[in-house]
C-alpha cells in the first residue's frame, strides 16, 4: 500500500487459539479500541481488516459481522472496506453486505496468508482509485464437507481453486472464494465473486456448477477404527508405505490443542500394539525428542 502512495494508520490487532466463545468483556475492549482509534483518524480513504471470520462471542453469533457493522457505521457507506479471511470462516450475508471486498485463503493447509492480504489490499487500492465499488456476487450451497476433503493439494479442492484462478483471468474477476466447514449455526459452503465490470459473468454460478464441487466428490470415505486397523494391517495403498492415523476432530494442525482422546480410546479397545503406541505411552504426555 505504501508503494502505491498510501499512508497507513494502524488501529488494533489481536489473536487467540481456537476455543469457546469470546467473552463479551474481551470483545468490547478490543473492538472498542479498534473503532475508537479509527474514529480519531477520520476521514480515511479506505479500511483494510485482517479478520479470521469464524468468531462467535457470548453476545454475537457472527463476531466479524458485528465488527464490520461498527466499522461501517464509523466510516459511512461510501468509504471502501476490504477484509481478508481464513478459508474456514463463517462467511455470512451480514459480512458480505457490510464489506466491499472479502478475500479468503485458497490453500489448505494455509500457506498463502501474505498473498491473500496482498489481494485484499489490491482490491482496496483499486476501489479507492476508481471512486466506486466493485460488482459482487454471493451464493450459499446446500451441503457441507469434512476437513479431510478440503486439502487444496488434492481433488476436489485442488481443481476448484485452479478453476478459480483460470476464470479470474478470463472473466476479469479479481477475487473468488469458497468458504468451507465452519462450526456454527452459520455453517455452509458459500461462494462469492468480485468483478471489475458489473457486466462481467457471475463467477458464483460457475463455481457452484463446477463438476468438482459436488457432494459426491467432496464426501470423504469414513471407516470405523476396527476397519481402519484392518486396512492398515492389510497394507492397503503402496506396499511398505507408512499408515497415519490422524485424529482431526480437534483440528490439531490449525491451532487446536489436539487433546481429544477418541482415537486413543479406540486403539486401547482394540488392544493395539506397536512401537508408536508404546513410545507415546512412555512419553507420559511430554513432547518426544527425535
Amino acid at each position: 500500500m505504501r508503494a502505491q502512495g498510501h499512508d497507513l494508520v494502524a488501529t488494533a490487532w489481536a489473536a487467540a487459539s481456537p476455543s469457546a466463545q469470546v467473552t463479551t468483556e474481551a470483545f468490547e475492549r478490543i473492538v472498542g479500541e479498534l473503532v475508537s482509534r479509527l474514529k480519531k483518524q477520520l476521514p480515511v480513504d479506505g479500511v483494510y481488516l485482517d479478520l479470521h471470520g469464524a468468531m462467535v462471542t457470548e453476545a454475537h453469533d457472527d463476531g466479524e459481522g458485528e465488527i464490520l457493522r461498527r466499522v461501517r457505521e464509523a466510516v459511512g457507506p461510501r468509504v471502501p472496506v476490504a477484509a481478508s479471511l481464513d478459508l474456514h470462516c463463517n462467511f455470512t450475508r451480514a459480512m458480505f453486505e457490510r464489506c466491499d471486498a472479502l478475500v479468503a485463503y485458497r490453500t489448505y493447509p494455509h500457506v498463502d496468508m501474505a498473498e491473500t492480504g496482498a489481494r485484499a489490499a489490491g482490491l482496496l487500492d483499486r476501489m479507492m482509485r476508481a471512486g466506486e465499488p466493485l460488482a459482487r456476487h454471493y451464493r450459499t450451497l446446500d451441503y457441507l464437507t469434512g476437513l479431510p476433503s478440503q486439502c487444496s493439494f488434492i481433488d476436489p479442492c485442488k481443481t476448484i481453486y485452479e478453476d478459480i484462478g483460470a476464470q479470474s483471468w478470463r472473466h476479469a474477476v479479481v477475487h473468488a472464494g469458497v468458504f468451507q466447514w465452519p462450526i456454527s449455526r452459520n455453517a455452509a459452503w458459500r461462494s462469492s465473486a468480485t468483478a471489475r465490470n458489473r457486466r462481467a459473468p457471475s463467477m458464483r454460478w460457475r463455481i457452484c456448477a463446477s463438476r468438482s464441487a459436488t457432494p459426491r466428490r467432496t464426501s470423504p470415505s469414513s471407516f470405523t477404527c476396527p476397519t481402519t486397523r484392518w486396512r492398515a494391517r492389510a497394507g492397503r495403498g503402496e506396499p511398505g508405505a507408512p499408515v497415519v492415523l490422524a485424529d482431526t476432530q480437534d483440528n490439531p494442525g490449525a491451532g487446536g490443542n489436539g487433546d481429544t482422546t477418541g482415537l486413543l480410546k479406540a486403539l486401547v479397545q482394540q488392544n493395539a500394539e506397536g512401537r508408536g503406541a508404546r513410545a507415546a505411552h512412555r512419553c507420559g504426555g511430554r513432547p518426544a525428542r527425535a
